[in-house]
């Protein structure tokens, strides 16, 4: 789920989930914009704050054991 202040990461309880996840957001040029490490769980949902970020699109990757450097495009309005 995407609004303009943040992106919220929900994960189903029923999806077993254990693992260390590092979320980057880079830009088109592929500059790396922002980095969190989370841990994500079963039930678990984060907040990510895209406030700082200019309008425009990004692509967000999610790495873990689950996720092998999954990769999405999103616009910030």
């Amino acid at each position: 789920e995407l609004n303009n202040v943040g992106i919220i990461f929900f994960i189903s309880e029923n999806f077993q989930v254990n693992s260390p996840t590092v979320i980057n957001i880079y830009n088109l040029t592929g500059k790396l914009i922002l980095s969190n490490n989370i841990e994500m769980k079963n039930g678990f949902s984060e907040n990510i704050n895209i406030s700082s970020l200019s309008t425009g699109i990004y692509f967000i990757e999610i790495k873990n054991s689950l996720f092998k450097n999954q990769m999405f495009q999103f616009i910030k309005k």
